[in-house]
């Protein structure tokens, strides 16, 4: 073996554009340490790693209240308008998805100006219902409450749930 075998590879050319390149899963740096309310709110909405943002918000969930009520708009941004279907796995693998909070998150898509004009958004949020809520009354309610664009998940889970 020659000594390049043995070499330290931070004495290797470009060693000083490696150190300080790794960041995070999500591909961003974040600071954590020392966060007041509303920038845990912020870093909950807009991190593209559940994981990482479960492990966040749980952190500081112990010094402020009320921090439960980051979820409908982090699932509302990452599943519904970025299309982060893994983001909705791994939050359904943790957390029970509350009903206030899928109301919230429904609201959310309707207080959009004209969502109707934006299919990709819709079909986030058909997505979302389909894979997110289990419970079949509350999609098919859920599903008359977003409007007419969402009467094929509203008919498709009526037969379903109310069969005789």
């Amino acid at each position: 073996m020659g000594s390049e075998a043995t070499a330290c590879p931070w004495d290797q050319p470009g060693a000083d554009r490696m150190i300080g390149s790794e960041s995070g899963s999500a591909g961003d740096v974040f600071v954590v340490i020392n966060l007041l309310p509303q920038e845990v709110e912020v870093f909950a909405e807009y991190h593209q790693d559940f994981i990482a943002t479960l492990e966040v918000v749980s952190a500081y969930r112990h010094s402020y209240d009320g921090l439960a009520k980051v979820w409908p708009k982090a699932l509302y941004r990452q599943v519904v308008l970025l299309g982060n279907r893994l983001y909705l796995h791994l939050f359904l693998q943790h957390l029970p998805l509350a009903q206030d909070w899928l109301h919230a998150i429904v609201q959310l898509y309707l207080d959009e100006p004209c969502p109707e004009q934006f299919s990709a958004r819709m079909m986030r949020m058909k997505q979302f219902l389909r894979e997110g809520v289990q419970n079949l009354e509350t999609r098919y309610q859920l599903a008359r409450q977003l409007g007419q664009g969402f009467s094929d998940i509203a008919i498709e889970t009526a037969s379903l749930v109310y069969m005789t």
